[in-house]
């Protein structure tokens, strides 16, 4: 908009334009309009993981349903999975003695693993147990429960997950808390324990520099060491 503006009032003659001038513009321009920093991951306040967990196991809430969401929260938690992962998971997927859940066809088109924690795998057993079913490999990790689908065996929808997210959120009290909170979490330990090139192969992140914006959650510790050094 602005730059076509002023192009119009140099070509109309309202406006004299030096070469000086160009120089200036185009710097001010390439200020103004060029690509802007990428915005740092908002990274979960500490303790919230833990708070999100707990209140998923007070849930007053019918069975299977109550299993169902603790097995999902933990998932989200150890694993970092997008919702969309944990939408489409299947039985067969799910290699609990390994602690590992296979992702066909992830973001990027990429087939990868992702690793759960014993809680997470323990949860998804006690979950399987509780809903009673036949399973075969196709059969969905995560169903619906609602009388509509009662026979079926249905995959939840994406929007599913996410509103339970949001109803533990809403009873632990913690504002603007979605399932992608839990995957900034998941990122955030692992560069801080394991570095920036493994957190990207476990994550699933598709360029290194994703994985790089994770490392400003260390400055709140370099402040604390500096304040330590200087007061």
């Amino acid at each position: 908009g602005a730059k076509y503006f002023l192009d119009w009032l140099v070509r109309h003659d309202e406006l004299e334009f030096t070469f000086e001038d160009e120089a200036k513009y185009k710097d001010a321009a390439k200020d103004a309009f060029g690509r802007r920093e990428k915005s740092l991951p908002r990274v979960p306040p500490k303790g919230a993981v833990d708070l999100m967990i707990k209140m998923a196991k007070a849930q007053q809430i019918y069975s299977p349903i109550k299993e169902r969401d603790v097995a999902i929260i933990l998932v989200l938690a150890t694993s970092g999975m997008r919702r969309s992962e944990v939408q489409y998971l299947t039985v067969g997927d799910v290699d609990l003695e390994n602690h590992k859940l296979f992702i066909e066809k992830g973001k990027g088109s990429k087939d990868r693993f992702a690793f759960i924690s014993d809680e997470a795998a323990m949860a998804i057993r006690t979950y399987w147990d509780v809903r009673r079913w036949e399973h075969n490999n196709d059969s969905p990790a995560f169903a619906r429960h609602d009388k509509r689908v009662s026979t079926n065996h249905a995959f939840m929808t994406s929007q599913a997950i996410y509103e339970v997210v949001r109803r533990i959120a809403k009873s632990a009290g913690l504002e603007g808390f979605t399932p992608h909170k839990f995957r900034h979490d998941v990122v955030t330990r692992l560069v801080q324990k394991a570095g920036v090139s493994a957190a990207k192969d476990i994550i699933g992140h598709e360029s290194i520099a994703t994985t790089q914006g994770y490392t400003h959650i260390t400055q709140e510790e370099l402040q604390e060491i500096h304040k330590q050094v200087f007061g």
